[in-house]
């Protein structure tokens, strides 16, 4: 296969991209992105991180996203009030060019039912399948493996990576990126122990709903409900190996960082973060614009915004005290222990005086 044929933007062009205005040389040309440290003449890079500022007196980029003018810059500089979504902007105009849409159209191999409805500028990759009366909006592209199950409805301009599966009934927005492996709508886990201690199935009837720009990584699992939906809100953006139990509900704007799992009814609210590692115990509430540190565990609701991390978690000012006061515990008992017997000597002294 030919690679993409090389594309080059003027620095002002990338400016435009990203509502920013250009100190310097704004027709150089720049073809693609780099760090500060390994960019070259044809590259563009971006300074966000104040401790990649030593890189940019050295850098050889030929043009550099900023946030403050730099004086006497041999770069052009392409000023923003916030360079690290300035360079996501730049990034994504690079991309379109690096990964290219792939031709629209069912391919030789690709299973698609009767009664499945295709929108205009499909492409079906050889190997997928598309179930019953599946409803396909516009320009969705489905790769090799994937499966979409009967009387599923997604929205246009979605992505399914290779293997991803769509379990039937289940509802997906438009512009929803699934990365490869991850399934959607499952049976979540539901099983009635009888008096002997067996496992009763509990048939899972409900579904999975994943809303308008969502981004879910790879080899996560989205249980469908076990009565009426799960939930994924609008915009929300999921790590990898993320597990989403059945009947969860997370909303609008939400992170899941890889690892992350949320048990059975639980609900996150609105741009809260879970971060990597974190348990998240059934039936609980967790507000919004909470942010939950790596490798904790949340057992009770959270109902404050504000940084939390342990387990149980507590408040993060709170848990950094707990966790520099551990390393002293054997010191602190030992030394309780002896004030134990001085009080004991103490008291049995003052008995024989008494």
């Amino acid at each position: 296969m030919s690679s993409p044929a090389k594309k080059t933007w003027t620095v002002a062009e990338l400016a435009a991209v990203c509502g920013a205005r250009v100190v310097g040389d704004a027709s150089r040309r720049v073809g693609s992105i780099a760090p500060l440290d390994q960019a070259g003449p044809e590259d563009v890079s971006f300074l966000a991180d104040p401790k990649w500022e030593k890189h940019l007196a050295a850098t050889r980029a030929g043009a550099v996203i900023v946030k403050n003018e730099v004086p006497g810059a041999a770069f052009a500089q392409i000023v923003a009030a916030d360079p690290y979504l300035a360079y996501a902007r730049v990034a994504g105009a690079i991309a379109e060019v690096l990964f290219p849409r792939p031709a629209a159209g069912v391919a030789p191999g690709a299973f698609v039912a009767g009664s499945a409805v295709l929108g205009e500028g499909c492409t079906v990759f050889p190997g997928a399948s598309v179930g019953e009366r599946a409803r396909l909006g516009r320009n969705v592209v489905l790769h090799p493996g994937v499966a979409i199950g009967d009387d599923v409805v997604v929205g246009d301009d979605c992505t399914f990576f290779p293997n991803a599966v769509v379990y039937p009934r289940c509802r997906i927005g438009s512009r929803v990126r699934i990365h490869a492996c991850t399934v959607i709508g499952n049976d979540g886990y539901g099983f009635a122990p009888t008096p002997d201690r067996k496992l009763v199935k509990i048939p899972q009837i409900g579904w999975a709903e994943i809303g308008d720009d969502v981004e879910i990584g790879p080899c996560c699992t989205i249980h469908r409900g076990a009565l009426g939906p799960t939930r994924i809100g609008r915009g929300t953006k999921i790590d990898a190996l993320v597990l989403v139990a059945h009947n969860v509900q997370v909303g609008e704007d939400v992170r899941l960082v890889g690892g992350a799992a949320i048990a059975g009814s639980s609900s996150v609210g609105d741009r809260a973060v879970i971060a990597g590692q974190v348990g998240v115990a059934g039936h609980l509430s967790i507000a919004a614009d909470v942010v939950v540190a790596a490798q904790s565990g949340v057992a009770g609701n959270v109902d404050k915004p504000g940084i939390y991390w342990g387990t149980p978690i507590m408040p993060m000012g709170e848990a950094k005290r707990v966790i520099m006061t551990m390393p002293r515990l054997p010191e602190m008992r030992k030394e309780l222990r002896d004030i134990a017997k001085r009080l004991d000597a103490l008291e049995g002294k003052s008995d024989k005086q008494v």
